[in-house]
């Protein structure tokens, strides 16, 4: 058995914070974006740039359907 720490270069989990929606901010991904694989189009601002999404993260629900995972994409961009 392995741990997932030896594939991983950072685990992080973010902090809750205040979504404040807008037509010109940050493309935000939901649990239920995820659990449904279709992305809403939701828009944040004050979005800190640690949390934008990188090719080939790991996203984990934290919160609904607690442990449901997708893997994203070069075209996640």
């Amino acid at each position: 058995m392995r741990y997932i720490y030896e594939f991983c270069n950072k685990i992080f989990y973010p902090s809750r914070f205040k979504r404040t929606y807008t037509k010109n901010g940050v493309p935000f991904i939901s649990s239920k974006d995820i659990l449904n694989f279709v992305f809403t189009g939701k828009r944040v601002k004050n979005l800190d740039k640690e949390y934008l999404v990188q090719n080939n993260w790991i996203l984990v629900t934290r919160s609904g359907s607690v442990g449901r995972v997708i893997l994203a994409f070069l075209n996640i961009n």
